[in-house]
């Protein structure tokens, strides 16, 4: 394990590091992962409260954790999104069942 497994260590910098880990270990079949937390915003970044008030804040911009910006958050999604049906192709080439919501067949009758 690297030492940003799972944690950005408070830095949203790290966060699309932390997340292409994380793609790693769910394209290798990895069935521990089971969610991640993104702190995402409009913009990247934090700001406090300016002396002149709340009319003063940045559009889109955090005023508690810094976070990563929309487009950020946009590239890592599809990663994840990738990294997910690359974990279910893995475990199911592996001989895992499909779930029953996995199923395709005809829906039930009214």
């Amino acid at each position: 394990m690297s030492p940003l497994d799972g944690n950005s260590q408070k830095n949203h910098n790290n966060q699309p590091k932390v997340v292409d880990d994380i793609c790693s270990q769910l394209a290798a079949g990895d069935r521990n992962v089971t969610g991640v937390m993104i702190e995402s915003h409009i913009n990247s970044g934090r700001q406090d409260v300016p002396a002149e008030g709340p009319s003063a804040l940045k559009h889109g911009v955090s005023i508690t954790d810094a976070c990563v910006d929309w487009e950020c958050t946009v590239g890592m999604l599809d990663r994840l999104n990738a990294a997910v049906k690359a974990r279910r192709d893995y475990l199911f080439e592996q001989g895992l069942q499909r779930p029953a919501g996995f199923q395709r067949g005809t829906p039930p009758s009214p």
